[in-house]
């Protein structure tokens, strides 16, 4: 990098002297705004981009490029500090080559660890206190020993060993937290979208299988008719799309939690497909045992369905036809059986310890 640097001497013996700064190593497209001079073109490009991701990608990419902005203003600022020598031109040169597009958090990262060489005696206390104050704000668990060791008495080299540590774990942590709201984004939109085909399915059940024998009332004052027999299968449909509702409506509601309080492991098992698939497959299973409980009479009383007064699932009320009192319950046990995985299992020990008494 002899081009970057000049050396003037008046004596054999006099030190090197900086006589010029870095070659300007940002292009336009680093410190552009977000539209840059693309004009109306890239601005349906930034609104295509907010419809298809939100607008948190697009702010992602404003933080992404700041943060290089502010990396090149470093690496400038340190060069200006550094003590000329091969080793550190070097660092200088790939630190220009990597402030080069395209921009990615991965590079930046990057960035951020070749710096660490560049920090001299006179700059690198201040950096490591500014450093140590992020750790504490971000509660990282090993900021009690980066602060202890702020306070030793450590050579240049050890400074620049626990700067590059602390850098690294404070690097560690935010692309744990940025990974953990991607994978959250991404579970939160897989369970939506389950949701909805899950109350598309229950009511695609009720469409095909009850509504095609409704009447409506007519002019002369008659109700609506509702129909007095219903496919032989419909209870088991009903009941399977039920538990599909009530499985998905259970993920849906626990995603929060898992995000909250959940492991990143946890986070990111929840976001597959086979988790979702095996978790919708106990929730149609729970409700089929639970309609033959109905189906056997093990189950009775009034908060029970009678599965003999299902007849046609509809009945007519001020001229309107609307579930019947068994559809309802049928309906409210699959949901409940399908939303909690303990309910059918807890009925089939109670069975089990009932039918081992003597």
């Amino acid at each position: 990098m002899s081009t970057d640097r000049q050396e003037t001497s008046t004596t054999p013996s006099s030190p090197p002297v900086q006589t010029d700064a870095p070659e300007p190593s940002c292009n336009e497209e680093l410190y552009a705004g977000h539209l840059g001079k693309a004009g109306g073109a890239q601005v349906w490009l930034v609104w295509l981009r907010r419809l298809l991701f939100g607008a948190g990608q697009i702010a992602n990419d404003q933080l992404l490029r700041q943060f290089f902005a502010l990396l090149d203003a470093r690496m400038r600022a340190l060069y200006i500090a550094a003590e000329p020598s091969a080793p550190q031109d070097a660092r200088l040169a790939e630190v220009k080559m990597c402030l080069q597009p395209p921009y990615n958090w991965r590079k930046a990262y990057h960035i951020e660890l070749l710096l660490v060489e560049l920090h001299g005696p006179e700059i690198i206390d201040a950096e490591i206190a500014r450093r140590v104050e992020e750790a504490d704000h971000a509660g990282i668990p090993r900021a009690a020993f980066y602060r202890q060791s702020q306070g030793e008495s450590l050579s240049l080299t050890g400074k620049r060993k626990l700067l590059g540590d602390l850098v690294d774990d404070l690097q560690w942590f935010y692309t744990k937290r940025f990974l953990r709201r991607e994978y959250a984004q991404m579970l939160a939109g897989r369970l939506s979208l389950w949701f909805a085909l899950a109350l598309l399915t229950f009511f695609g059940v009720i469409w095909f299988d009850v509504l095609p024998g409704l009447q409506p009332p007519t002019d002369g004052g008659e109700a609506a008719a509702v129909p007095e027999e219903i496919g032989p299968f419909f209870a088991i449909w009903v009941v399977l799309a039920s538990g599909f509702l009530g499985a998905a409506f259970s993920m849906l509601v626990q995603s929060r939690q898992r995000v909250s309080t959940g492991t990143m492991e946890d986070v990111v098992a929840g976001t597959s497909w086979r988790t979702i698939l095996v978790r919708t497959g106990v929730g149609l299973g729970a409700a089929l045992i639970l309609l033959f409980f109905f189906e056997s009479g093990l189950l009775e009383g009034s908060v029970w369905p009678d599965l003999e007064d299902l007849r046609g699932g509809f009945e007519s009320k001020e001229d309107h036809p609307v579930p019947n009192l068994t559809l309802s319950l049928l309906v409210i046990w699959s949901v409940i059986a399908g939303f909690s995985e303990s309910f059918v299992p807890n009925l089939l020990l109670a069975t089990e310890g009932k039918a081992n008494q003597p």
